[in-house]
């Protein structure tokens, strides 16, 4: 595998995983209804680093996955 294909794997993983984190955390948030509360509202409170550390860890890996 080559640095080209390492990188777009990386940047695959990182949209899977934001999506899996972002889910996971909703699912156990009382009160957080998906369809009337965007994913960013998972920010909030005191469990928001959670989805603040999603939005920078995925963010990372997506853009270091994006091609030239």
């Amino acid at each position: 595998m080559g640095l080209t294909q390492a990188l777009a794997a990386v940047g695959a993983a990182g949209a899977i995983l934001f999506v899996l984190v972002f889910t996971v955390d909703g699912w156990t948030r009382p009160n957080y209804d998906p369809v009337r509360q965007p994913v960013s509202a998972l920010a909030c409170g005191a469990r928001g680093w959670v989805q603040t550390a999603n939005f920078l860890v995925c963010g990372s890996m997506i853009a270091v996955g994006e091609p030239d």
